[in-house]
């Protein structure tokens, strides 16, 4: 890929996500009737704990437990599967033999 190329190729994808972003914003506006405020990251660790301060002074668990892992969802994703793969070579079957 020549120099040129990578150039028109980044700022078609840039104005591609400008494109997104404004209709997004649009859509939201349109429908809930706000706009959104986009979040900043904190730079500074100041910034950081005043942000967790703050939720916590809001009632929110910044630092929730973690929830036990339950068995059957990777049950029910498995199945699921199975009758995908049974229900796939199926079909081939009768296609094809």
């Amino acid at each position: 890929m020549s120099v040129m190329t990578r150039r028109l190729y980044l700022r078609t994808q840039s104005l591609c996500l400008h494109i997104l972003e404004f209709l997004s914003q649009f859509l939201i506006h349109i429908l809930f009737g706000f706009t959104h405020v986009p979040f900043r990251e904190p730079e500074t660790i100041e910034e950081d704990l005043a942000l967790v301060a703050q939720a916590m002074e809001m009632g929110i668990d910044p630092f929730p437990p973690k929830r036990e892992k339950k068995r059957w969802g990777r049950m029910a994703l498995g199945s699921f599967m199975i009758v995908l793969m049974v229900s796939w070579t199926s079909q081939f079957l009768m296609r094809f033999l």
